[in-house]
């Protein structure tokens, strides 16, 4: 009961804590590799905010900054601010870490007493820290070998943990709408049980984050409902697919704003709505030729006699474009009506 209890513990080098100047600054970088390995995001970046690193570590917020400040003066660790709101993410330089691991190995090497030993770990001593530790430890077995095997299973549940960690950060949010985490946590340890590895998972998620890219958060399914139906085994339309859905680029807009008989308020909103339209298979010629019916039914035959205020383009775009198809005209030269009636109706 009490080893179930001591659960989630550190891998601790000892090396790093020399490298980092304390023992709680190898404690950070030792985590800080953990993490590194899981990383999801490009060339290695994780991000973890301070309470986290706490809840992990034990590591108060200014021994936190301490321990950071030491890091990112030898270039090991590295931070940049991304997102609106900025949020802190990592990054573990491994050829800087190699680096300083091997100048150490190196100079306990020259100073004798353990040279023998140091020396051959030197010599070995690549940082291969992305890669399994060999799982019986050679020939010569040590006190820390032996208590990696009886660790196993606490091992594979942080592992697991870690993972969901990972898939939980990838997955796409669905603000401000509800996403409850705790039963998506287990539904996701149901499927590792069953055998799904994390990775099949993870390919699926990239899959369906492409897919919903750019759609009304509303519509992305709730965490636990994706997982428990299974749906990374679903087929999700291409990148280049969504991307051409997406549209509303610039010279998209600005083709229906030359149509269009009124004004944009906002153009960021307005590209948001287009894409949201073109997403539900609008094309821009569609509503091109929405917006010239709309320009000539606010005329209306005779002019002085029809004066309406076109809308706002993101209103009409939202709420009235469809509309237009109900109504027939027929024009009499190019800028002059002969009738807008709906369809089917006597003028």
């Amino acid at each position: 009961m009490l080893y179930q209890l001591l659960d989630r513990p550190i891998a601790y080098h000892r090396v790093l804590a020399e490298i980092a100047g304390s023992v709680s600054g190898g404690v950070f970088l030792s985590q800080a590799i953990y993490w590194a390995k899981r990383a999801t995001l490009p060339d290695g970046w994780f991000y973890k905010t301070s309470d986290q690193w706490f809840e992990e570590t034990y590591l108060s917020r200014r021994e936190q900054e301490t321990v950071r400040k030491r890091l990112t003066a030898i270039n090991i660790l590295q931070e940049e601010k991304r997102g609106v709101p900025a949020k802190l993410h990592y990054r573990v330089n491994e050829s800087e870490l190699e680096s300083h691991v091997l100048r150490r190995y190196a100079t306990l090497a020259d100073a004798g007493g353990q040279g023998a030993v140091q020396t051959s770990l030197a010599e070995n001593a690549k940082l291969d820290w992305r890669k399994a530790p060999n799982k019986d430890g050679g020939k010569r077995q040590t006190n820390t070998e032996t208590t990696t095997e009886t660790t196993t299973e606490t091992t594979k549940t942080i592992s697991v943990d870690a993972d969901f960690d990972a898939f939980w950060a990838a997955y796409p949010k669905r603000t401000p709408h509800s996403n409850p985490k705790a039963p998506a946590k287990a539904a996701y340890l149901a499927a590792s049980k069953r055998g799904v590895s994390h990775e099949t998972i993870m390919a699926g998620v990239n899959a369906y984050c492409a897919s919903v890219n750019g759609n009304d958060p509303k519509y992305t399914a709730q965490t636990v409902t994706w997982l428990n139906q299974r749906r990374w085994e679903d087929d999700h339309a291409s990148p280049a697919d969504v991307k051409k859905a997406a549209g509303a680029t610039d010279e998209e807009l600005d083709a229906v704003v030359s149509v269009y008989p009124g004004h944009v308020g906002d153009r960021d909103k307005a590209k948001e709505i287009l894409k949201a339209e073109l997403s539900k298979g609008a094309t821009v010629q569609e509503l091109c030729v929405a917006a010239d019916k709309y320009k000539l039914f606010c005329k209306g035959p005779p002019y002085e006699d029809r004066k309406i205020s076109p809308a706002m383009l993101e209103a009409w775009l939202k709420f009235k474009w469809r509309e237009m198809d109900a109504y027939e005209y027929a024009k009499v030269g190019p800028d002059r009506i002969r009738t807008v009636r709906q369809k089917g109706k006597v003028a």
